[in-house]
């Protein structure tokens, strides 16, 4: 007999986050925690299916991320540090299909919870797991919960170079894969850095000034979605998986406004783009199954660190870039 079931173990974690981003007491003022929210549009495109459908997307996405424990101890210029954190993001997407039957407003909710520790030297260990919620607006009201995961190994050989390999459990390339992970990050100079994480990203930023500083970066983007199908050829409300798969290319420019808020543009292409409808077993549902042109799209972010200080060192904030590889992943 089941005790708890996937929705009370979702909710169980939505509790556990906003109880203790509110009580926690070993937060340390360097990390702080930090809100964002963006909005992407990307241009219209033509399918095969039904006469050419067009195939329009765009998203908001709404996401925070909070220190639940952390403790840094540096001592005889080495640096020992345990850490505990919660990402909780929303993104709702419309999808635009040309056609009410088949457009969609897809709504992705997910709590992830991230682990690291660095003991005395040069290895680190990152541990995390993402409950999440993937559904369109008819199935959300009966939501079903799966989970996303990583573990990985990384060593900081010197200030200016850290690899890292491990294994992840995603959806980002449109279904459910076991995959390795593999990569670096590499300092070029006082000002340029070059972040390698295959096969999900490359991303390479410059700092301009005290204000700007830019990106380019190729990333993974794709997802999968229920989807219920509301065909009357069918005579039923089947629910069937929405699967989408893509690369974005693209520059990213980055304004600092203070030490607490940034705006952030990102300006690319959405190449690869292969989108299906299939059922549970993965056979694709009436031919819809398509590899669609690039196009360019724009993305706009505003981020909000708080609670964070102001003389927070960069060569001391390496943890914090860690965990954007690894939210990266999911």
């Amino acid at each position: 007999m089941k005790l708890f079931s996937n929705k009370s173990i979702f909710f169980l974690c939505v509790f556990a986050f906003l109880f203790y981003t509110n009580s926690a007491q070993n937060i340390s003022p360097k990390t702080g925690k930090r809100f964002t929210l963006s909005l992407f549009e990307q241009g219209q495109v033509k399918t095969k299916f039904r006469d050419s459908l067009q195939f329009d997307f765009s998203q908001k996405t709404f996401s925070y991320r909070s220190p639940l424990y952390q403790k840094i101890t540096e001592k005889d210029n080495s640096i020992s540090s345990a850490g505990i954190y919660l990402s909780p993001n929303l993104n709702v997407s419309k999808l635009d299909l040309g056609d009410s039957v088949f457009s969609r407003t897809l709504i992705n909710a997910s709590l992830g919870i991230s682990c690291f520790y660095h003991p005395e030297g040069k290895n680190i260990y990152s541990f995390s797991v993402v409950p999440s919620a993937n559904e369109d607006e008819f199935t959300i009201n009966d939501f079903y919960v799966r989970y996303a995961s990583s573990f990985v190994f990384m060593r900081r050989v010197s200030n200016k170079f850290l690899y890292h390999f491990g294994i992840t459990y995603t959806f980002v390339f449109g279904d459910g894969l076991v995959i390795p992970v593999l990569g670096s990050r590499i300092k070029l100079s006082e000002k340029s850095t070059l972040n390698i994480n295959l096969p999900f990203s490359f991303n390479y930023t410059k700092l301009v000034n005290e204000k700007f500083n830019c990106n380019f970066f190729v990333r993974a983007t794709g997802g999968i979605n229920r989807y219920q199908n509301k065909l009357n050829v069918d005579n039923t409300n089947s629910i069937y998986l929405f699967r989408r798969r893509n690369f974005t290319v693209g520059g990213q420019l980055n304004y600092k406004f203070n030490h607490s808020f940034w705006l952030s543009t990102q300006i690319g292409l959405v190449a690869n783009q292969h989108i299906s409808v299939v059922d549970e077993n993965r056979k694709v549902i009436n031919n819809f199954n398509y590899n669609l042109n690039n196009v360019g799209f724009v993305r706009l972010s505003l981020i909000w660190n708080f609670n964070s200080s102001k003389n927070y060192d960069n060569e001391k904030k390496y943890e914090e870039e860690l965990m954007d590889d690894t939210w990266s992943i999911f």
